[in-house]
């Protein structure tokens, strides 16, 4: 009896464990897409690590990674044109624990006067969905860059850094293998103790 119940333990501990491992990984990738010319501030980007590679385990789990610089290379912001807000994306795409991905939308522009700067903000966190149930909340940086007085400080040194937060909102549920692990685990323990039953009877 002993030995069957420590089956049927190890058998859920296994499957739990599996499950665990599934949902711990985040492995992907990213892209920028920036305001490349005239009119409006022209932005560059400089990838820092150039992919995402963080654990998260359990609901509330959150993990920051430096993604890029952004910078401009101009030198001063025009009035009427470069205070204009343009349009800047980052395209997630992850591998593990599943094939998922999602966008983070928001704007770039000038700020003119006496004191000149950049200005990156983004319209909020994005949540992706992956497996079965999982979510993941992604979160970027707003920013000032190039700060300067009566131009810019153009040039990457003077950027900004973009930071990611992400954070695991929801757990993936166990796959269908995983249950049916602990389902042949349980059953097989019952088949076992009702075997030893009848075995004892006859005796």
């Amino acid at each position: 009896m002993r030995n069957i119940l420590a089956l049927a333990a190890t058998t859920a501990a296994l499957a739990l464990a599996a499950s665990a491992a599934h949902a711990a990984a985040f492995v992907g990738d990213y892209s920028a897409s920036v305001n490349g010319s005239d009119p409006g501030l022209i932005i560059k980007t400089t990838d820092l690590p150039g992919a995402i590679n963080i654990n998260l385990t359990n609901p509330g789990d959150s993990a920051s990674v430096n993604l890029f610089t952004i910078w401009t290379p101009e030198t001063d912001v025009a009035l009427f044109e470069d205070t204009v807000a343009k349009p800047i994306s980052v395209l997630f795409s992850f591998t593990s624990p599943d094939t998922f991905g999602g966008t983070v939308s928001g704007s770039t522009f000038g700020v003119w006067g006496v004191v000149e700067k950049g200005h990156v903000s983004w319209s909020g966190p994005v949540t992706m969905d992956f497996g079965n149930g999982g979510k993941l909340k992604v979160s970027l940086n707003d920013a000032d860059f190039n700060k300067g007085y009566f131009g810019l400080d153009e040039g990457e040194k003077y950027g900004a850094t973009i930071k990611g937060k992400f954070t695991l909102i929801a757990a993936s549920a166990p796959e269908p293998t995983t249950w049916a692990m602990m389902i042949a685990g349980f059953g097989l323990a019952g088949a076992t103790l009702r075997r030893r039953r009848s075995i004892d009877a006859a005796a």
